[in-house]
C-alpha cells in the first residue's frame, strides 16, 4: 500500500495559483481567431447616434508588463460584452465596451458615444426578446476609475469607450474613458 503525500497551500495561494490557470485557459481562447457573435445573435442600438452593431465576448488576456485585462483588439465595429461581468436579466451590472477609433483617420462603432445624453433610448435584442433602456448619467472617467465595477442594487447596462481628447502621443495611450449608465424601463 503507498503512502499519498499532501501538502497543505494556504487560500490564498491556491486561489492565485486557480486564477492564473484561467487567465491561460481565458488567454488560449481569446488568441484563436477573430470575434464571433453569439449564436443567439445579440445586438445593441442606440438609436439616437446611430449605433448599431452585434455584441461578442472579450475574455481576460495578458498582454505583458504587468498589463492583464480585457481583449478587445478583435473587435471591429463590434461591442464586447466583458466576460466575468452580468448578462441581461441577471440584476447585475452588464459591461460592454467597443473601441470609439481604430485610428485617427478610422471610427469606430463608440466615436459618438460622448454625444449620447441622459434619456437616450438604448435596445438590445437578443434570445428572441428585446430589451429596452434608458440612460440616465454619461460621464468622462479616468483610465483608472472602477466605479462601473462597483456592486448595483439592479439591473444597470455601461457602455464604455477611450476618450479620444485625452490621447497621450508619449505613451500612445488614452487616459480617460467615457462612460454611459442605463437601466432598464420598465
Amino acid at each position: 500500500m503507498s503512502k499519498q503525500v499532501t501538502f497543505p497551500l494556504n487560500t490564498k495561494l491556491t486561489m492565485t495559483v486557480l486564477s492564473i490557470l484561467a487567465l491561460i485557459m481565458l488567454s488560449l481562447i481569446a488568441q484563436t481567431g477573430s470575434v464571433q457573435a453569439y449564436e443567439d445573435g445579440w445586438t445593441i442600438s442606440v438609436p439616437s447616434q446611430g449605433i448599431s452593431a452585434s455584441i461578442v465576448p472579450v475574455y481576460i488576456r495578458d498582454f505583458g508588463n504587468n498589463v492583464i485585462t480585457w481583449d478587445f483588439s478583435g473587435l471591429r465595429m463590434q461591442v464586447g460584452h466583458l466576460d466575468g461581468t452580468s448578462w441581461f436579466g441577471e440584476g447585475g451590472t452588464v459591461i460592454l465596451g467597443g473601441h470609439s477609433v481604430i485610428t485617427p483617420e478610422q471610427p469606430d462603432i463608440f466615436v459618438h458615444l460622448d454625444d449620447v445624453v441622459v434619456g437616450d433610448a438604448v435596445i438590445v435584442s437578443g434570445g428572441g426578446a428585446e430589451r429596452y433602456y434608458q440612460v440616465t448619467d454619461v460621464r468622462r472617467i479616468s483610465q483608472n476609475d472602477l466605479s462601473m465595477f462597483s456592486p448595483s442594487s439592479g439591473e444597470r447596462l455601461i457602455l464604455f469607450t477611450c476618450d479620444t481628447r485625452t490621447y497621450d502621443r508619449s505613451s500612445r495611450t488614452y487616459t480617460g474613458r467615457i462612460m454611459v449608465t442605463a437601466t432598464p424601463v420598465q
